[in-house]
């Protein structure tokens, strides 16, 4: 099972569909989500980690982007590290890596907004 992100106005071949499997977008959601308290509403916090077609707007997709940008290799490594302590035995073993952000901060930035199914 996987969760399929789609642009919804993509401006370039990278905006147009980014996926990854359960395992790997809860835990890159919940870095989205740490990052940008100020720019998500609490429904997008909750429903972007189901596949139910919530979407978020171009205007945030933005601001998610540069968020994403702007953290450092070593801010993603402890965020991936701090999640990692804090789960419970057993749940995720794998987290986001930088790859794994800066593709999703790119897809953001050409997505023109994108639904998460």
């Amino acid at each position: 099972m996987g969760f399929d992100i789609y642009g919804l106005k993509p401006k370039k071949q990278t905006g147009e569909y980014f996926r990854r499997s359960i395992w790997w977008w809860h835990p890159l959601w919940l870095l989205v989500v740490s990052s940008c308290k100020d720019i998500l509403t609490e429904d997008d916090s909750t429903n972007g980690h189901f596949n139910e077609g919530h979407q978020i707007d171009e205007p945030k997709a933005l601001q998610i982007a540069a968020r994403l940008d702007a953290l450092t290799p070593k801010a993603i490594e402890c965020l991936a590290s701090e999640l990692k302590k804090n789960l419970e035995p057993g749940s995720w073993t794998q987290v986001f890596d930088e790859r794994d952000v800066r593709e999703f901060a790119e897809f953001c930035r050409s997505s023109g907004g994108f639904e998460i199914w």
